[in-house]
């Protein structure tokens, strides 16, 4: 492997495991990638598969093991006439993605468009998309530098998402901080008119403001959430079992409370 080939492969640390084995690399670069960002940071972060149950409002913040939560998180970002442009490195970052594997994806930095933002906590986090004739970029950078997350498919947007709402997420946890929370990156789109959504995990519900004009969110949320060891310690036998994380469904509701639509995990 020369440099080049490094150089690419630390350009892709963004994403997930989950991810990492839905790219189309070279031999042995997977497990490379894998065993890298395995050995940086005891935390998980991963899509789950969607659960749909009948639909319902609901209105708390979180829902089920948190009581008494009733504030939306985050306030969204009105877009009227977006003038941002990606620096030079987070513009890197995105012809790196789309030069992945031997079919790589066609996108172009030029083509970058910022859709959602949110802040919470001190951390900024920019939802931004990146549209090809056959294919599609959904990237996250926070606090304006050259990382967050996401990953593209050599597929139209239309095909990747043929139902609107949808969501996606990732997922941090870890044993040691003492919290019992998982923080959680949201991000997605909801049809015209929508006002808010609510993303609906089995260990909680997270109410979304939407200003975009085409429906695309991005917000943190904590829930609660019992995280696994870290690699290489045992469990206790008083441990609470890890949980599992499962993206139910997305609600989307107009200005008058009506719901314009129900769809699940995105991508």
């Amino acid at each position: 492997m020369n440099d080049e080939d490094l150089d690419r492969l630390v350009a892709q640390s963004m994403y997930s495991d989950t991810d990492v084995r839905s790219l189309d690399l070279r031999v042995g670069e997977a497990d490379l990638m894998e065993n890298v960002m395995n050995s940086t940071n005891p935390t998980i972060e991963r899509p789950q598969p969607v659960r749909p149950k009948p639909t319902r409002r609901r209105n708390k913040l979180f829902t089920g093991l948190v009581v008494g939560a009733a504030a939306a998180v985050g306030g969204g970002v009105a877009f009227a006439v977006v003038a941002d442009r990606l620096s030079p490195e987070q513009a890197q970052v995105v012809e790196d993605v789309g030069s992945i594997g031997e079919s790589p994806c066609d996108i172009n930095s030029e083509n970058a468009r910022l859709v959602a933002s949110t802040t919470s906590d001190g951390r900024t986090i920019d939802y931004w998309t990146v549209d090809g004739a056959n294919s599609h970029a959904d990237l996250l950078f926070e606090n304006g530098a050259a990382f967050g997350g996401g990953g593209c498919g050599p597929m139209s947007r239309a095909d990747a998402y043929p139902q609107i709402p949808w969501a996606n997420y990732t997922l941090q946890a870890d044993p040691r901080d003492g919290t019992g929370l998982g923080h959680f990156m949201f991000l997605g789109q909801a049809p015209a008119g929508t006002v808010a959504v609510d993303i609906v995990m089995n260990i909680g519900t997270v109410n979304v403001e939407v200003t975009s004009p085409d429906g695309y969110f991005v917000v943190l949320a904590d829930l609660p959430f019992t995280a696994p060891p870290p690699p290489g310690e045992s469990a206790s036998p008083l441990d609470a079992p890890p949980t599992m994380d499962v993206l139910e469904r997305v609600d989307a509701y107009a200005a008058d409370g009506s719901l314009l639509g129900t769809g699940g995990l995105g991508g």
